[in-house]
């Protein structure tokens, strides 16, 4: 076993800094165009926290009135689908809507 120097936040989270040997690996930094949202710093605070993501922009959607699905782009370039009703009151929904007409 090792004890791997880490960093406050980590230790402030829990994560014990004694890992087996077996486990440890040579560092690669993330490529946060590859895997992004896999930062240190994008890791939750305390396990009662709940992260908070930003929409970036609404690129599309399928469907019509509450049944329609939207293609949302977030901040950390992460695209995913979520129904109508996950966005309504978000501006980015009435700025997207606007655009078309």
């Amino acid at each position: 076993s090792f004890c791997v120097e880490l960093p406050s936040s980590f230790i402030q989270r829990g994560v014990h800094p004694v890992f087996h040997s077996s486990l440890l690996r040579i560092h690669a930094p993330n490529d946060d165009c590859r895997f992004p949202g896999c930062l240190d710093t994008q890791l939750q605070e305390t396990p009662e926290a709940k992260p908070q993501w930003k929409i970036e922009q609404i690129l599309s959607h399928h469907g019509a009135k509450e049944q329609a699905i939207f293609e949302v782009k977030w901040t950390t370039s992460d695209i995913t689908w979520m129904p109508f009703d996950q966005l309504v009151g978000l501006g980015s929904l009435a700025d997207y809507l606007d655009l078309l007409g």
